[in-house]
């Protein structure tokens, strides 16, 4: 089954509101997904409990992981979306080889496309695309990012800035119609991704 990891060695890009909307785009679209938790600070376990409490719990489930782990452990789900941790390289390399397909996200911030562009060669030996979140239309710092990483492959469009779900504290997932445009990335994956699971 796929396995997707969300990467960037900078925290705080949005790694995880992607592995949690994606997963949320999959179960949508009538697959199975879980959410692998790389990060020492459990964010995305942290959500899951959160949504719960809130009687609003994920429609996939979250599991704490090891890097180590990854190369044997069997998946539970149609699809495994890997939230890695900022800083340790040798867990972001496990999650990069245990998968099939790499995104790669960042901010139009040049703290976060530093860290998107040194992590970027890594990548080479998996299919990967760089996602980028938090963009403003019509704004040029958006605009001349996206122009920098022109010579690597690249989602179309953007995630825009999602201040509802930073409104929402963590709680659930919105159900936005399109979720925030990640229904536009999952879609964008499907055809790459399912073609794998064809005997």
């Amino acid at each position: 089954m796929p396995t997707i990891t969300i990467a960037n060695a900078k925290g705080g890009v949005g790694k995880t509101t992607t592995a949690i909307y994606l997963a949320a785009a999959a179960v949508a679209d009538g697959y199975t997904a879980e959410v692998l938790d790389l990060d020492p600070q459990a964010s995305a376990l942290d959500w899951a409990a959160g949504a719960a409490e809130a009687g609003a719990p994920f429609p996939f489930k979250v599991y704490a992981a090891e890097g180590h782990e990854l190369a044997h452990r069997e998946p539970r789900a149609d699809f495994t979306i890997i939230d890695t941790p900022p800083i340790i390289p040798n867990v972001i390399d496990a999650a990069v080889d245990a998968a099939d397909y790499v995104i790669l996200v960042t901010t139009p911030e040049p703290a976060s496309t530093r860290q998107a562009w040194k992590l970027a060669p890594h990548l080479r030996h998996r299919e990967y695309a760089v996602l980028f979140v938090n963009g403003e239309a019509g704004r040029r710092l958006l605009e001349e990012t996206r122009a920098a990483f022109a010579e690597f492959p690249l989602f179309p469009g953007y995630i825009p800035r999602r201040e509802a779900i930073k409104r929402s504290n963590g709680l659930g997932i919105i159900e936005k119609p399109g979720l925030f445009g990640y229904t536009d990335v999952w879609r964008h994956l499907v055809p790459t991704q399912t073609e794998r699971t064809t005997p």
